[in-house]
């Protein structure tokens, strides 16, 4: 049994301790040697019921405690760096925290109110987010610690995200192959990842343009021809050919 008790030793909350199976090799569980016996170590968890903060935690069985850990005498405290936001959207945290800090949560809020998770079971000191991973604009960003028993939040901390490049592809005609002359040509791309939308693309062939959109159509004279799409200081460029031969 997990047992959650107060300052006392009187138990708040008990669960049972259930063996997870995490073996993927087909052999029911067990580590494969001889006579199937099972792992000497292995993956548990148990449900406690939240009633209370609790000062310690410890696993019995038959009734003799084989586990145990006490709540830090201390409550958590974290403190967020300044973040730190490149031009490409790449954005550098660092925290210092409370040496009962175990374990940390970060959230990004854009009202500062309603949060969302962006990266759990940070065990460091720093992090690293590429672009992309939070949205354009301005928004504020939190860490909460853990130590296992409590938790606490730093200062929510101030940040803007560039907008976006955005990623472009070509998705036809294809890089380096031979169409008909003559013959209507689709021109077809992706956007994704900035905040252009399908009618801001502009395509061009040879650099004169020939449609907008994401799904357009277009015809090659006879040779050779750089095609391109752009939107939001983004683009893609492929080369193909056309041919008057069948």
């Amino acid at each position: 049994m997990a047992n959650l008790r107060d300052a006392d030793g009187q138990v708040l909350a008990s669960g049972e301790l259930v063996r997870l199976t995490t073996a993927a090799c087909g052999c029911g569980g067990r580590d494969g040697s001889a006579g199937g016996r099972p792992p000497a170590r292995y993956v548990a968890q148990a449900f406690l019921p939240d009633v209370a903060p609790g000062a310690s935690l410890d696993i019995t069985t038959r009734g003799e405690a084989v586990w145990r850990r006490e709540a830090p005498a201390e409550l958590p405290r974290v403190a967020l760096a300044r973040p730190k936001v490149d031009r490409s959207g790449v954005v550098t945290l660092a925290w210092e925290a409370s040496d009962g800090a175990t374990e940390f949560w970060l959230r990004w809020s854009q009202d500062g109110e309603s949060w969302q998770s962006v990266e759990i079971d940070l065990t460091g000191r720093e992090l690293r987010l590429e672009a992309g991973r939070l949205p354009a604009g301005d928004g504020y960003l939190q860490l909460v610690a853990h130590d296992g028993f409590h938790s606490a939040a730093s200062d929510p901390a101030r940040i803007r995200i560039p907008d976006r490049t955005p990623d472009i592809a070509i998705l036809h005609p294809r890089d380096g192959y031979t169409y008909p002359a003559g013959q209507e040509l689709r021109l077809w791309a992706s956007i994704a990842g900035g905040p252009p939308g399908p009618g801001d693309a502009v395509w061009t062939i040879d650099g004169t343009e020939a449609g907008r959109g994401t799904d357009t159509w277009a015809a090659l004279d006879p040779g050779q021809h750089r095609i391109s799409v752009s939107a939001g200081g983004g683009e893609a460029t492929i080369t193909v050919t056309a041919s008057t031969q069948g």
